[in-house]
């Protein structure tokens, strides 16, 4: 089976506080006797679901065009943290993610969870490189200075966003999430999947 995890992107979308809102303006309008229907739209970087790139917080970080696309797809864990508060080192470890794992996605309770600063360090220590999340941060709401982004942006751990994991079991998947492709940017949008296997890729293909 394959998961859409993505967030709708449209003007009724909630942005994070301080950036821009979404628009969508149709320039062109095939209804209306134009020849094709155009549509102009106004986003910031890290709308709806999203991909964090080091030079969202490090003046000297990469950015998002040049993250490693084999981070971005490949197996992962789906763990449910049935908390809609801070995620510490012993929340972690209750939610028994297997060790080897690389790519890790955090369910939480309203997709209102994110981590402490220690839970992120020890994501970094067990090798994780991707971490994704339900919620619109990793960090706290309201943090001026996204300690969470900072431990895992220095160590090359990719972030991803606003994440869409309601109706999706915990346990492991196929992960493909590409963000947008755009040149020097420090975040980007992202359509985000899960497969159970890749033979649901296979036979999605072959249907299509």
């Amino acid at each position: 089976m394959i998961y859409d995890i993505s967030l709708p992107i449209s003007e009724s979308l909630p942005v994070y506080p301080g950036d821009p809102s979404v628009t969508v303006d149709v320039i062109s309008d095939v209804s209306s006797g134009a020849p094709y229907t155009l549509t102009r739209i106004s986003m910031g970087s890290h709308t709806g679901t999203h991909v964090d790139a080091p030079l969202h917080l490090l003046a000297d970080g990469d950015t998002v065009d040049n993250l490693p696309i084999d981070l971005l797809m490949g197996p992962c864990y789906l763990a449910s943290a049935d908390i809609d508060m801070p995620i510490s080192i012993q929340e972690l470890d209750s939610l028994a993610v297997p060790p080897e794992t690389t790519r890790l996605l955090l369910r939480t309770r309203n997709a209102k969870g994110y981590l402490t600063q220690d839970a992120a360090s020890r994501l970094v220590e067990t090798g994780v490189k991707l971490v994704g999340i339900d919620s619109p941060s990793v960090d706290a709401p309201g943090s001026p200075d996204l300690p969470v982004h900072r431990v895992m942006l220095e160590a090359e751990v990719i972030i991803v966003e606003n994440l869409a994991l309601d109706a999706v079991n915990p346990g492991g998947y196929l992960l493909v999430c590409l963000p947008l492709r755009i040149a020097g940017c420090d975040g980007a949008p992202a359509r985000a999947v899960l497969m159970d296997s890749i033979a649901d890729l296979m036979d999605q293909a072959s249907h299509g």
